[in-house]
């Protein structure tokens, strides 16, 4: 298994492509809605994380620099929020494989990492060092979860992803 890490203005149409087909076993939208959605919320300068078995792309997220105020708005800092944690094969462990390279990247950049994700998910990420933090998703049946810091955001206001 090999992890490669690519800024979004260096994908290949046909790599793009290979991603979408991964993102559609977790969200099952049509190719040109999951292109959109990537021309919309996408900046050049976003990581894509992707994870090989030889040759074939088996896994598939994202990472995105956003900010947020933090512990009673003393300060704002940055983040990578963490979108699209998807794998061609569930139940195989490819999911923790991204999830520890990624977390891997974040301790060797010095990085905070956050993400929002349902109840059901919770639990995966925590076994992965996650931890969840008071909720400022604009959604009560979103947890808010970070990596890499110890504080607690307070005043998200950054895009989704």
């Amino acid at each position: 298994m090999e992890i490669v890490i690519k800024e979004h203005s260096e994908l290949s149409e046909n790599l793009l492509l290979e991603i979408i087909e991964i993102k559609k076993v977790a969200w099952t939208y049509t190719t040109e809605q999951h292109l959109k959605w990537i021309k919309e919320n996408l900046e050049e300068d976003d990581l894509h994380i992707l994870l090989f078995s030889s040759d074939e792309l088996i896994g598939y997220s994202n990472l995105v620099r956003v900010e947020s105020e933090v512990d009673s708005c003393i300060s704002t800092i940055q983040f990578y929020g963490l979108g699209n944690v998807c794998t061609k094969y569930v139940g195989k462990g490819h999911g923790r494989l991204l999830l520890e390279g990624i977390n891997d990247l974040l301790i060797k950049r010095k990085e905070h990492g956050v993400l929002f994700c349902k109840v059901d998910l919770v639990c995966f990420y925590e076994k992965v060092g996650w931890n969840v933090v008071n909720n400022v998703y604009p959604n009560d049946e979103v947890y808010t979860m970070v990596y890499n810091f110890k504080g607690n955001l307070v005043n998200y206001k950054d895009r989704l992803f």
